[in-house]
């Protein structure tokens, strides 16, 4: 069966059909996401619930910037020493971006940036520079 070639009508049927096997609360998210057509929501949803239940347990996922890949070693780490200052269990997620040269960037879930990275001391020296003169 291929879920592209369904119209909306079998794939409601389909979701009505599988509320037994399911949660009805989630049958009905479902309902509401395929009637409105909002399937591009789907991401946005899953990183709103993902955050809630991290919240719920206590752990937080940090996105953390390198300019290349981190070890398992230092990751681990990194998690410690975050999760000991956070008094939370910490999982990272290490995202590479080769423009940072040097350094880490962390981004936490309510949108807090610590920036930890070359280009950004380098920043940092331009504006000291620039107002000196």
């Amino acid at each position: 069966m291929n879920l592209h070639t369904r119209t909306s009508e079998q794939k409601i049927e389909d979701l009505r059909a599988a509320g037994s096997y399911s949660s009805s609360l989630f049958a009905d998210l479902l309902y509401l996401i395929l009637v409105n057509q909002a399937l591009n929501q789907l991401p946005f949803l899953y990183d709103r619930y993902q955050h809630v239940l991290n919240t719920r347990a206590n752990r937080v996922l940090v996105q953390v910037e390198s300019a290349i890949p981190l070890s398992a070693d230092a990751l681990a780490n990194i998690e410690s020493r975050l999760g000991a200052v956070l008094n939370k269990a910490v999982t990272l997620r290490n995202d590479v971006d080769p423009d940072l040269v040097a350094g880490l960037q962390f981004r936490f879930p309510e949108g807090k940036v610590y920036d930890f990275t070359y280009r950004r001391a380098l920043s940092d020296f331009k504006y000291y520079l620039m107002e000196r003169n």
